[in-house]
């Protein structure tokens, strides 16, 4: 009886400490990365870029909403890429600089703020499309604050078909460009600083505007408490024809599911040491009697 009650309480102090570690864990992943539990980049998100047509009919943000175990969904709008003139070096040829210069250029509620674990430096929110958060960097990069107007070129990088040579002796795709310009006057600054951790904003140059009428290209869910979080989220990708890079599961859902697969077999545990104490009970007696 003595060994068995000291079996319990080295279980339950063992629980305890995993639980602990995993939930420190846990924590520190959510921060890093923002708190949703699955990203969902939709099938149809080059249909949300401005100029472009796709019939195939779009899945929205109230389609994933609507599934079972579905908590909240937030959703960035795609609206291409962005490219600031004032940006581009005098030397630069035209192909670098559609291939590796464009920046995120987003639309956005306001709640994929707290989902992202993104926060503002200076600012607010902003309320339409003729306003925009920009991140820190990008503002330091183009020399503007609050207040000012941002000038951009937004739209479509689009592969031609056609191959060249770069100077490294690389064969690319000759890519050209389809957009339109547009201003924005910067209402706020997005922290985008590694040392805070700011989610998918991180060290990333983006612009956001105020949602507008685009679809959405990526949706961000959080599931009921205690949903199996991996599965439902495969279902769900599954139902909607995602696959691969168009599922993302944040990595602190892992942390739940491991310590939900340690409490089960912790309680199979426990359940198996106090059947084992009642058949020894029972033994006692037969041979006492």
């Amino acid at each position: 009886i003595f060994g068995i009650a000291m079996a319990l309480a080295m279980m339950m102090c063992i629980g305890n400490a995993i639980s602990t570690i995993l939930e420190s864990s846990r924590q520190e992943l959510y921060e890093r990365n923002g708190t949703w539990d699955t990203m969902l980049s939709l099938p149809n998100a080059n249909s949300a870029v401005e100029g472009t047509e796709d019939e195939t009919p779009p899945v929205t943000e109230q389609d994933i909403a609507g599934e079972d175990k579905v908590l909240q969904t937030a959703a960035l709008y795609e609206r291409g890429e962005a490219f600031f003139e004032q940006l581009r070096e005098a030397d630069l040829n035209e192909q670098d600089w559609l291939r590796y210069h464009g920046k995120g250029y987003v639309s956005a509620d306001e709640s994929v703020l707290d989902m992202a674990h993104a926060e503002f430096a200076e600012g607010s929110f902003p309320k339409d499309d003729s306003e925009a958060a920009i991140t820190k960097s990008l503002a330091t990069d183009l020399g503007v604050t609050i207040g000012d107007t941002i000038e951009l070129e937004a739209g479509k990088v689009l592969d031609t078909g056609k191959t060249y040579t770069d100077e490294n002796g690389n064969d690319l795709v000759v890519q050209e460009f389809e957009g339109t310009a547009r201003k924005h006057k910067v209402v706020g600054l997005i922290d985008d600083s590694s040392e805070n951790n700011q989610g998918i904003f991180n060290g990333s140059h983006y612009v956001v505007t105020g949602r507008n009428a685009n679809q959405p290209a990526f949706v961000m869910v959080n599931f009921v408490k205690g949903t199996n979080a991996v599965l439902r989220s495969e279902e769900i990708a599954a139902k909607f024809g995602l696959y691969g890079d168009e599922m993302i599961i944040n990595p602190a859902v892992y942390t739940n599911d491991f310590e939900s697969m340690m409490i089960q077999m912790f309680s199979i545990g426990i359940i198996f040491l106090f059947c084992c104490a009642l058949v020894g009970f029972a033994a006692i007696s037969i041979v006492r009697n």
